[in-house]
């Protein structure tokens, strides 16, 4: 029975270890941390602080990665050459997800290998959904970043966004 009392000593002191130097790397000084913060015993709290310096920055290191991530647009969607996906995926995005900066972007992908591919009728579909983007409430949302930034035809601004859309609109019956 002593010995996963003996563990669970261990990965305490380990963990209050951890917790002191991640605040010391936030303080920027060990100052005013408190005693109980510090393992039980002095030995093995300065053992752990030589042993483990690596696993903190490490550690840091980890927490920074989804952090960082989550301010990435494309985090989530899956690449594919597809340009039948790309529209699909376009469509959930703006749709279900309020991602419609990204939605664009798969879109106008998508385009571009209709295109290539002189795939007419696809590339109705394409202006299609693109239109549908341009009234799309997900638009609204993200009014700010649109006018601040524009869309990827420049030649659309926010306010007049519903006469393109009818351009597009018209120009998608035009390839089917």
């Amino acid at each position: 029975m002593s010995v996963p009392y003996t563990i669970r000593t261990h990965h305490t002191r380990t963990v209050k270890i951890y917790f002191r130097k991640l605040r010391e790397a936030l303080d920027g000084h060990s100052a005013g941390v408190p005693g109980s913060w510090r393992g039980t015993s002095a030995d093995a709290t300065k053992n752990s602080r030589e042993a483990h310096p690596v696993k903190l920055s490490r550690t840091l290191f980890l927490v920074a990665i989804p952090w960082l991530l989550a301010g990435c647009a494309g985090v989530g969607v899956m690449a594919t050459s597809d340009p039948v996906v790309k529209l699909n995926d376009a469509n959930y995005l703006y749709t279900q997800k309020n991602r419609p900066l990204i939605a664009e972007r798969l879109i106008w992908e998508a385009m571009e290998i209709f295109r290539e591919k002189q795939d007419f009728h696809w590339l109705g579909n394409a202006h299609r959904e693109y239109a549908d983007l341009l009234l799309s409430p997900s638009v609204v949302r993200w009014r700010t970043a649109y006018s601040k930034y524009g869309f990827r035809d420049r030649t659309i601004t926010f306010e007049g966004r519903f006469e393109k859309a009818k351009e597009y609109y018209s120009q998608a019956r035009r390839f089917y």
